[in-house]
């Protein structure tokens, strides 16, 4: 049963919360609870708590190319004295795969064409080719899961004929790109490749992805001009 009590010393007479019932109490706490625990949620990821599992997805992979090769030096600066092209500096963070956990000690194996769209080989690579390493470079996250790679920017080249298993796409264009693998010792590897956006190629690309494109801004240092990038990568659980 409700009790009705009169305020004294303010001279109002006025229903207290006596009034409210126990249960609507309990109903009101609850819910108070829960949106505050979605608030939350929201607030601690970053975005809306809505769209969680919509936003945090791994980093596509991409093909392999065949101009892969395995142990070139370990360097964040791609080029050596000489190298021809328009600087480009990428950089970003390894997370993992609850996209906001830093992976500190990943491994970037990087390498790409230069800015005429050739490679530092000419065949697909084999384990006694002894030809010296260019625009290519291993590096590690620091300890907040960062890296930065200096380099050039990448020319477009067609696919070369006589390539096994990309004879069909024999003359065809690529984009402008990068190519990463990234190893880390709970999560990967990802082999993927890194490209940019308003190439005109990437649409016709049978590889490209628009989640793996980036925008590219030009800066000035001092009298050099480069082009800066960012470049998060997200690994997949194993």
């Amino acid at each position: 049963r409700f009790r009705r009590r009169r305020h004294h010393g303010n001279g109002e007479g006025d229903m207290n919360d006596d009034l409210i019932p126990n249960a609507s109490r309990t109903i009101s706490r609850r819910t108070l609870l829960r949106r505050t625990a979605t608030v939350m949620a929201g607030g601690l990821l970053g975005f809306p708590a809505t769209g969680i599992a919509q936003q945090c997805l791994p980093t596509s992979s991409d093909i392999l190319g065949p101009f892969y090769r395995a142990g070139a030096p370990a360097r964040a600066k791609l080029t050596d004295p000489g190298e021809v092209g328009e600087v480009l500096v990428v950089s970003g963070t390894v997370y993992g795969p609850d996209c906001r956990t830093p992976l500190p000690g990943a491994l970037l194996d990087v390498w790409q064409a230069d800015h005429a769209g050739h490679y530092d080989i000419k065949e697909p690579a084999n384990l006694t080719d002894r030809t010296q390493f260019r625009l290519r470079g291993r590096l590690l996250t620091d300890a907040q899961g960062h890296y930065e790679i200096e380099t050039i920017t990448p020319g477009r080249y067609p696919v070369p004929p006589g390539l096994p298993g990309l004879e069909q796409y024999a003359g065809r264009t690529r984009p402008a790109h990068v190519h990463f693998i990234v190893m880390h010792p709970l999560y990967g590897p990802l082999t993927t490749q890194l490209y940019f956006r308003g190439d005109p190629y990437l649409s016709q690309d049978p590889w490209a992805k628009p989640s793996l494109a980036i925008a590219l801004e030009s800066q000035a240092t001092g009298d050099a001009k480069r082009l800066v990038g960012k470049f998060n990568i997200v690994l997949a659980r194993p």
